[in-house]
């Protein structure tokens, strides 16, 4: 299938695991280090960014036009955000989506790990 215009999905917060044939962005540290010459050979040893991925800040604003978007994925990157930050992120992607566009938001169940880790620390 042909990605056209009018079906542009991205995923921010790619990581090491971009969605073939769609723009995918990410932004930490690592991730520039990575592609700096001589130097990125000393970050390459666990989380490897794929080479497509795009560098872009979803808190700053990525830059694609407003109400552009089908389809917005992330998965897991939210709790890496503080909680103003991830207001900022949540705004715009809201901004970037067409109307009826989809935003598919993949995050942990907290309350599910919380009850986990409390029931565990009382049978002890």
């Amino acid at each position: 299938m042909k990605i056209t215009e009018d079906d542009i999905c991205i995923q921010f917060g790619a990581g090491d695991e971009a969605v073939p044939g769609w723009p995918n962005f990410d932004v930490p540290p690592r991730f520039r280090l990575q592609r700096l010459p001589l130097i990125g050979m000393f970050f390459n040893d666990t989380c490897v960014f794929d080479s497509d991925v795009l560098d872009g800040d979803t808190v700053k604003g990525l830059p694609l036009a407003p109400y552009t978007l089908k389809g917005l994925f992330a998965s897991h990157v939210l709790g890496h955000f503080s909680y103003d930050g991830t207001l900022t992120a949540l705004k715009n992607s809201h901004e970037m989506l067409k109307p009826a566009g989809c935003f598919r938001l993949i995050a942990p169940n907290l309350k599910f790990l919380w009850m986990n880790i409390t029931q565990e620390q009382v049978a002890m």
